[in-house]
């Protein structure tokens, strides 16, 4: 079992739990009672954080010497630093929600608007099907799960080839668009479910692969949308996610077995297997640390800084820069092998670990503060409105779970980039309506 005696201490976990818990508390009783969107997005995130950079320091190998230490500061200057912007942020929320509400609902309710961004959006997806090369028949005869080939490909000449980073950028601006209309299928499920998830089916026949946080993003996307639009059906749902929960349990440990090129038979893995199978994999970041921090190993500051400042702009308009893929960076580290070579995969090792080695063991607090005014601004603008709800879950999964688990080289593209021209289309919806209202 993950949490053996010999290799887990009980006493380690009750250190970081009871502090973290105090931590915590200290910054939820500060934000008010009706802001449930400012209090999720503060709960997932160090809810997340806990269990991928926290539980796994327990373990009694591979954790740094000063760990705890480090953990204790990034997560204090975090709730600092979140709770900062929830009180300095809070105008946005007063001036975008109820001008946000007027002119989504008639966006909503505009079938061509909805129809017409679903339609380009679904073809976005799965525009790779048919170029470079036709392959529309893996629709039918989809291939066998392999992360491998996803990191591969990412660094090989088909993955800059022009007409392909153009339609993939088009289609990321379009996601915050494309959650938006789905409001417009809220009372019709399956029209939604298929919406929803087509676009994943596709990306899978591509790459042979779909990362669990996208699987995640949509299943919590769909049932929440249920959950606010058809309050006759809580009880079904409420039961279906009960067995869907251990259900996705042992998928995820059958899948991310396949995934690497591994084989299980699916039949003989039981709930047990593989819940602990899962958690041993997913709570062991901090075990990395060592190999990271004890060693002094950093990246290229200003590479990174580089890659962080210019991220709201194209990435095909500019000289590409590799100093956001920390992830990579510490991966090669850690295997000893190149990103493009036979046995390379994507090692994960939790907020802690990777501040470190972007910021050095002097300047880590840079990040909490970073994401903790980043997170408080998001809860503030993306909750405003019921019609965002989409959008909004899909930000706070973004934050509570890829952020957490795989860094900012995961979720700051899909913060920044991804709504950027939303974030422009919202300031001028906004601005139409006060300019209408003012003498």
């Amino acid at each position: 079992m993950f949490y053996n005696t010999e290799h887990f201490s009980f006493y380690v976990f009750l250190q970081y739990f009871i502090s973290t818990l105090i931590i915590f508390l200290s910054g939820y009783s500060r934000i008010k009672k009706g802001n449930v969107q400012s209090k999720l997005f503060y709960t997932f995130y160090i809810g997340g954080f806990f269990f991928y950079a926290g539980v796994g320091a327990a373990y009694k190998e591979g954790v740094a010497v000063d760990y705890f230490m480090y953990y204790l500061i990034y997560l204090i200057v975090f709730v600092l630093f979140f709770i900062r912007g929830y009180k300095s942020f809070s105008g946005v929320e007063k001036k975008f929600g109820a001008v946000a509400d007027y002119k989504l609902n008639t966006l909503v309710a505009n079938k061509n608007f909805c129809v017409t961004i679903i339609i380009v959006y679904l073809f976005c997806s799965g525009f790779s099907l048919i170029y470079p090369n036709f392959q529309l028949y893996k629709l039918v005869s989809p291939p066998k799960p392999d992360s491998t080939s996803i990191v591969f490909e990412r660094f090989t000449n088909e993955h800059n080839d022009l007409i392909l980073v153009l339609v993939r950028y088009f289609k990321l601006l379009l996601t915050p668009f494309f959650l938006l209309a789905l409001n417009y299928f809220r009372n019709r499920i399956w029209m939604m479910a298929l919406v929803l998830f087509l676009p994943l089916y596709f990306e899978f026949c591509v790459q042979a692969y779909i990362g669990r946080s996208a699987m995640l993003i949509q299943g919590v996307i769909f049932f929440l949308i249920l959950w606010q639009n058809r309050p006759k059906i809580r009880t079904k749902l409420v039961i279906a996610l009960a067995i869907l929960i251990p259900s996705f349990i042992i998928f995820s440990y059958y899948y991310q077995s396949l995934r690497i090129g591994g084989s299980q038979n699916f039949k003989n893995i039981t709930l047990n297997d593989a819940l602990d199978g899962v958690l041993g994999i997913e709570t062991g970041f901090p075990t990395r640390s060592a190999e990271i921090i004890d060693k002094g190993l950093s990246t290229d500051l200003g590479a990174y800084s580089k890659w962080l400042i210019t991220l709201p702009f194209p990435k095909f308009m500019l000289e590409r820069s590799q100093g956001g893929l920390v992830g990579y960076e510490i991966s090669e580290h850690l295997l000893g092998v190149k990103r493009t070579d036979t046995g390379y995969f994507v090692i994960l090792y939790g907020n802690v670990t990777e501040s470190i080695y972007i910021y050095t063991k002097y300047l880590f607090w840079v990040q909490p503060i970073i994401i903790g005014l980043l997170l408080s601004y998001l809860s503030r603008y993306f909750g405003s409105s019921k019609l965002l709800l989409p959008v909004f879950i899909y930000l706070l999964i973004t934050c509570g779970y890829n952020l957490t688990r795989a860094g900012t080289q995961s979720a700051f593209p899909v913060v920044i980039n991804n709504n950027l021209l939303f974030y422009i289309f919202l300031y001028f919806k906004v601005r139409q309506v006060r300019l209408a209202k003012s003498p």
